[in-house]
């Protein structure tokens, strides 16, 4: 089952925190990060979508840099009032759609800290998502232990655990509900999954990607830039080398990347290599003595054995060497032909919701703010670090 193609969608994403544990003064997600904040980062990912009607941003009460962020003012861009927690922020936007929006239409929820998000991961999103909802989430690859006041008590199977990200996609109804419930009892709301689980539901797992980063810490910072920059270059690499490519050209991709598995494979004779040091092994085992000596050639197979074993482990690691480079090559195109359809498919619903939505045009979000207009780049906090005093107490903007 998938979303319908005539379904209303509409996004939610809390934004009313503080950001303490990043150390900067003021929010986090209105850090500068390679020429635009984290806002404009995620919101221009979701304005992208052309299936989304409006994007309903929480922001706390004292929040004066999102006045000023340009993309607080795109046509499809709402603002609601956050509250204490993510639970009562979330809540309040659905009470705002609740105003324009059906129960039964869908809501992408989706963290402010997370502007890696791909298109691509959300269309993989709506083609899952079932009756009960669904979550992008990715299966824990840690061996991961249960602690009890610092100390290990158990050891958790980890091919049943799972880190959920977002978005996460609900009927709107059903999770405003879940959420005031949620809250009068007190539960641990830690994930609009987790308000949903409280009611019974068991919304579906679909597998994202490991750059979906939720930025925290400072430490986070230098691979957010990371992801940003690759990111961009399989975009520009989809758009310039994947135009218009059809079915014809990936099967010959396919073709020409299982052609050099099996060179690869051929030029290191794992196989035969093992039988040559099998067979060693059983000459030298057959030379030797009963008294407990070795003979002359016994020795000399021993030799040989040793000789077949580091050949039989440098192939190895070589044949492994080359299969993981080609498999790179082989995740970076498949990663850029999802990104190009994509973008392709998207290109076409836009034109529809543009007509249907009057022609009012989809753009993308401003330029960054400059620092007058509220911008704050993670490296003039380094600048500011050793001298900047704000009501004469000192500021640590150490990273």
């Amino acid at each position: 089952m998938s979303l319908p193609a005539d379904a209303r969608l509409f996004a939610v994403v809390p934004a009313g925190g503080t950001g303490t544990r990043m150390g900067m003064p003021l929010p986090k997600q209105y850090l500068s990060v390679n020429g635009r904040t984290l806002a404009e980062h995620t919101l221009s990912r979701l304005l992208s979508l052309a299936r989304i009607e409006k994007v309903v941003v929480a922001t706390a009460r004292d929040d004066l840099w999102w006045p000023q962020l340009g993309v607080a003012h795109h046509p499809r861009v709402q603002s609601a009032l956050g509250g204490d927690t993510r639970a009562a922020s979330v809540l309040s936007c659905l009470e705002l759609l609740s105003q324009q929006a059906k129960d039964s239409d869908w809501v992408l929820v989706h963290d402010m800290a997370r502007p890696c998000i791909r298109l691509s991961d959300i269309e993989k999103l709506l083609q899952a998502c079932e009756e009960q909802g669904a979550i992008l989430a990715l299966p824990v690859t840690d061996t991961i232990k249960q602690a009890d006041n610092e100390q290990i008590v158990a050891t958790l199977a980890r091919d049943v655990i799972w880190r959920a990200l977002t978005p996460q996609c609900f009927p709107l109804g059903a999770l405003r509900d879940a959420l005031r419930d949620g809250l009068e009892r007190n539960l641990p709301i830690t994930d609009e999954a987790s308000a949903m689980e409280a009611q019974g539901w068991q919304p579906r797992l679909v597998e994202g990607r490991a750059d979906n980063l939720k930025v925290t810490l400072p430490s986070d910072l230098p691979l957010l830039r990371f992801y940003l920059a690759q990111q961009e270059e399989q975009r520009q690499f989809a758009r310039r080398e994947l135009l218009d490519r059809g079915p014809a050209f990936w099967a010959q991709v396919d073709k020409e990347f299982a052609q050099e598995e099996r060179d690869i494979r051929a030029a290191y004779d794992i196989r035969a290599l093992a039988g040559a040091y099998a067979d060693a092994r059983q000459r030298a085992l057959g030379l030797n003595t009963t008294n407990g000596r070795f003979s002359g050639a016994h020795s000399r197979a021993l030799e040989e054995v040793r000789a077949l074993e580091a050949n039989l482990k440098d192939a190895k690691f070589r044949q492994e060497e080359a299969l993981g480079r080609l498999n790179g090559e082989r995740e970076a195109i498949r990663q850029a032909r999802e990104e190009r359809e994509a973008f392709l498919m998207n290109a076409k619903l836009t034109t529809q919701f543009e007509a249907q939505r009057g022609g009012v045009e989809i753009e993308q979000p401003g330029p960054a703010m400059e620092q007058d207009n509220a911008g704050y780049s993670v490296e003039e906090a380094h600048e500011q670090e050793q001298g900047l005093e704000q009501d004469g107490d000192d500021i640590d903007l150490s990273l």
